[in-house]
C-alpha cells in the first residue's frame, strides 16, 4: 500500500511538476504574445502618427494648391478684364484711324484742287503780266507816235 501511495505521490507530484512547467511555458509564450502585441501597437501608432504628419503635410500644399489657382484664376479674369479693355481700345484706335485715312484723302484731294487753281491763277497771272507788258509797250509806242 505505501508503494502504491509512493507511486501515486510520485505521479501527482510528477504531473504537477509538468503542470507547473506548462505553466511556466504558458506564462512565457503569454508575455511573449504581450510585448509582440506591444510592440504591434507601438508600431501602428507610429504608422499613425507618420500617417497623421503625411495627411497634414498634404492637406497644406493642398491648400497652398487651392490659394494658387485661386489666385490665377484672378489673375486670369484680371487679364481678360484688361484684353477686352485693349481690344476696345484698338477698335476704337483703328475707328479714327480710318476716319483719319478718309480725313486725309479728303484733304489731299483739296489740296490737288488748290494746286490746280493756283496753276491755273498763275497761267492767268503770267498771261495778264504779257497783256500789261503789251500794252506798256502800246501805250509807249503811242506816245512816241503823239510827241
Amino acid at each position: 500500500e505505501r508503494d502504491e501511495w509512493r507511486r501515486e505521490k510520485r505521479a501527482w507530484e510528477q504531473e504537477r511538476d509538468e503542470n507547473k512547467a506548462e505553466k511556466e511555458h504558458l506564462r512565457a509564450q503569454r508575455d511573449e504574445e504581450k510585448e509582440k502585441y506591444a510592440q504591434a501597437v507601438r508600431k501602428n501608432k507610429d504608422g499613425t502618427h507618420d500617417l497623421e504628419m503625411t495627411v497634414a503635410d498634404l492637406s497644406g500644399k493642398l491648400a497652398r494648391q487651392i490659394d494658387y489657382i485661386a489666385r490665377l484664376k484672378s489673375s486670369q479674369s484680371a487679364s481678360e478684364r484688361e484684353c477686352g479693355t485693349l481690344k476696345t481700345k484698338l477698335e476704337t484706335l483703328q475707328a479714327q484711324a480710318e476716319a483719319n485715312s478718309k480725313g486725309l484723302e479728303v484733304a489731299m484731294s483739296e489740296v490737288r484742287r488748290s494746286r490746280l487753281k493756283l496753276t491755273d491763277a498763275l497761267s492767268k497771272l503770267t498771261e495778264s503780266e504779257s497783256t500789261v507788258v503789251s500794252l506798256r509797250q502800246q501805250v509807249a509806242s503811242l506816245r512816241q507816235q503823239v510827241a
